[in-house]
C-alpha cells in the first residue's frame, strides 16, 4: 500500500515539478541579474606558473543584462585574486573584465552559459610592490537553476589569459623571461533578479 502512495504521488508531483521549474525558468531568465561567487583560483595546470604559484582562494562580482536577443546577455564583471609563491611573496590579480553570454536555448531546469570576452587586469608582486595593468582575454562555462523568484544558484568556471609577452624585462634584470598567465577560477555562484516583480 506504501509503495502504491508513493508511485502516486510521485506520478502527479513530477509533472507540477517541471512545469513550475519550466515557468521559474521563464520568469527569471529575462531580467538583469548581479550576483557573487566565491572558490578556488589557480593557475592553469601545466603552465610555467602553476609550478611557482599555489592555489588559494578568490572571490568576485558580475552584473548581467539582456540583449536584444533573448540567447544573448551582457555581462560585466571584477575579481579580487591572491597567489601564494615561495617564503612570504604573493601574486595579486584582479581582473576586470566586459564579455557577451551565450546561454543555451533549451527549456530546462538548468542555465547553461558559455562566454567570451576581455578586459584589463591589475597585477601586483609581494613584497616587491611592482605592479601593471595587463591586457586580458576571458572566456567562461556557467550553469545555474532559480531557487525561487528572487535567487538563482550556480557553479561558474573563468579562464583569463594575461597577456605579457608585449612587455620588457625590467632595467634591473634584462634577462628576466617575459610570460603570459594562465588562470582558472572555479567557483560556486549566488546571484539576484533585480528587476523581480
Amino acid at each position: 500500500m506504501k509503495k502504491v502512495l508513493l508511485f502516486i504521488i510521485v506520478t502527479i508531483f513530477l509533472p507540477y515539478s517541471s512545469l513550475w521549474a519550466q515557468y521559474e525558468l521563464k520568469s527569471w531568465s529575462f531580467q538583469p541579474q548581479a550576483g557573487v561567487w566565491f572558490g578556488p583560483v589557480a593557475a592553469v595546470p601545466g603552465t610555467e606558473l602553476s609550478r611557482v604559484l599555489s592555489t588559494y582562494l578568490g572571490g568576485g562580482i558580475f552584473g548581467r543584462a539582456n540583449l536584444p536577443s533573448n540567447m544573448f546577455h551582457s555581462e560585466v564583471g571584477a575579481s579580487y585574486n591572491v597567489y601564494g609563491r615561495v617564503g612570504q611573496e604573493k601574486l595579486q590579480v584582479s581582473p576586470i573584465y566586459g564579455a557577451i553570454d551565450f546561454k543555451l536555448p533549451i527549456e530546462f531546469a538548468l542555465n547553461f552559459y558559455f562566454k567570451g570576452g576581455a578586459g584589463g587586469s591589475y597585477v601586483k608582486n609581494s613584497p616587491e610592490n611592482h605592479s601593471n595593468w595587463l591586457p586580458t582575454g576571458f572566456f567562461g562555462f556557467e550553469t545555474s537553476f532559480p531557487a525561487g523568484k528572487w535567487v538563482n544558484i550556480g557553479l561558474r568556471a573563468d579562464y583569463y589569459l594575461l597577456y605579457e609577452k608585449h612587455l620588457k624585462p625590467p632595467v634591473d634584470n634584462p634577462g628576466m623571461k617575459i610570460i603570459n598567465g594562465h588562470f582558472i577560477n572555479i567557483g560556486l555562484m549566488l546571484n539576484v533578479n533585480i528587476l523581480a516583480d
